[in-house]
């Protein structure tokens, strides 16, 4: 296990490590950035260090025109790359190290055949921005109730017959799922490729994953958010179609490049917080399941004990011997509990071996899809009480084994004792550029760059203890 902090001993060990001397300083050289690799349940870098992904979901204004995660006038020259850069520069303020990126088949491909290269252009460039800011990114293929004219998004307008008009104004879009004969069966027609359509997807992939294989800072590939089961059986399409299906898209895509391949579950069991997905045995895959609490999404409060909520998640992870990042994990901004369980998931992370996740979502638009406001940031732009939660410290590259990490938040203390790696490796701690820190240390020296702590330990020593406060 990787992190054994929990909420009981955040007092001890925020208490213990408040008096930790200064920290001495010395120079570190920051590790180069590639790729990450699956090791059993743990996530790993080209130095064998633990990595754990803490980000946001790029985002809801993605799924529709003109499809990005901000507001931008596409008829004015450099408006898109201004708005990127703000876009960015604030994103990693916060401190995170990932962005689940939204990818748009029907914006990459609104006809048939003709690929729009401008959006291509775009999607990429919030690549090598997110990179170039020390971001890793995950692409994700993203759909809900399969495309717009169901009031979703993700597949385009021309894999269905006489499909009504693109719209999203429906706040029960979800219900589409199960009340709507026409997502169903266009979900139908995808799992049994009728009219070619799941191998005019996989060629899409083809050529998304040749682009992007290679790309600064993409460690993944996510083929399908939240699939649905059409009109099947639930159990058995899991089972018989999406467990081949994933299978077949991990070895595709793992035949292109050595990226990641993220596996998402239904929407419907990230609310239930479980799956009949069975092990894929597959190289390279990574469970990337949803959070969500049912109560919270209708304004009600939502359960404390997020631990106990994603326990199960790290349960699978750990019977499929495969790491575990939740791909969304998210609560309505008006929630009156909105701070506070992004604090508790923070908290559960510390607490679980889960390998991080990303919350959903980073938006900076005054429109709503479908007028749901989950954005970290509200719709002029100013940021919600969420942020303070997000941007702060943690172990995003370990060099070791043992950690306990604790955070307190009415202090804004963060902690972590663990045992270096015998070949003296770096660890590298989250530290948010937003704010000003003091560092104490025992064990070890550190070294400041834009982001980041250094920690390089002394020679010899069994165990390294470091505060950021």
């Amino acid at each position: 296990m990787r992190r054994i902090a929990a909420l009981a001993v955040v007092a001890a060990c925020s208490g213990n490590n408040a008096g930790l001397p200064p920290a001495p300083r010395c120079q570190i050289a920051l590790p180069a950035r590639g790729l990450l690799h699956a090791d059993g349940t743990r996530l790993a870098d080209a130095m064998n260090r633990t990595v754990a992904l803490r980000g946001v979901n790029a985002g809801g204004r993605a799924k529709t025109a003109p499809y990005a995660p901000f507001d931008f006038d596409p008829a004015t020259p450099g408006d898109y790359d201004a708005k990127l850069a703000a876009y960015l520069d604030r994103a990693a303020s916060w401190g995170i190290d990932v962005l689940r990126v939204t990818y748009s088949w029907q914006a990459a491909e609104p006809t048939e055949g003709a690929p729009d290269a401008a959006y291509e252009s775009r999607y990429d460039a919030l690549l090598d921005g997110a990179a170039a800011r020390g971001l890793w990114t995950i692409v994700d293929f993203h759909q809900d109730v399969y495309a717009e004219p169901y009031c979703g998004d993700g597949f385009p307008s021309w894999t269905l017959t006489d499909p009504p008009a693109p719209h999203d104004d429906c706040p029960s879009w979800s219900t589409e799922y199960t009340n709507d004969t026409d997502v169903m069966h266009a979900f139908d027609a995808f799992w049994s490729d009728t009219g070619g359509v799941q191998t005019k997807y996989r060629a899409m992939w083809s050529a998304l994953a040749m682009r992007e294989t290679g790309r600064a800072g993409v460690i993944g590939f996510e083929p399908i958010n939240e699939p649905s089961e059409g009109t099947a059986v639930l159990a058995t399409w899991e089972q018989a179609t999406l467990a081949p299906f994933y299978v077949a898209m991990a070895a595709e895509l793992r035949a292109i490049g050595p990226q990641l391949v993220f596996v998402d579950t239904t929407g419907l069991e990230g609310t239930l917080g479980s799956t009949g997905l069975p092990d894929l045995h597959a190289d390279g895959v990574v469970l990337a399941p949803h959070s969500y609490d049912a109560r919270a999404a209708f304004g009600g409060p939502p359960s404390p004990d997020v631990e106990a909520r994603l326990q199960p998640w790290a349960d699978l992870g750990a019977q499929w011997n495969v790491p575990v990042v939740m791909g969304e994990i998210g609560i309505p901004i008006d929630n009156a509990f909105a701070a506070v369980h992004l604090q508790r998931n923070l908290v559960a992370l510390d607490a679980l071996p889960l390998s991080g996740a990303a919350w959903w979502e980073y938006s900076v638009s005054a429109a709503l899809w479908n007028s749901e406001h989950f954005s970290i940031v509200n719709p002029d732009g100013s940021e919600t009480p969420l942020v303070a939660e997000l941007a702060r410290p943690f172990a995003r590259a370990l060099a070791g084994t043992g950690a306990v990490e604790a955070w307190d938040p009415d202090a804004r203390r963060y902690t972590i004792t663990f045992e270096p790696s015998a070949d003296g490796a770096p660890t590298e701690l989250a530290e948010p550029s937003r704010q000003t820190w003091q560092i104490g240390a025992i064990g070890a020296c550190v070294d400041e760059q834009p982001g980041v702590v250094l920690v390089q330990p002394d020679p010899g020593v069994s165990q390294v203890s470091v505060s950021i406060e």
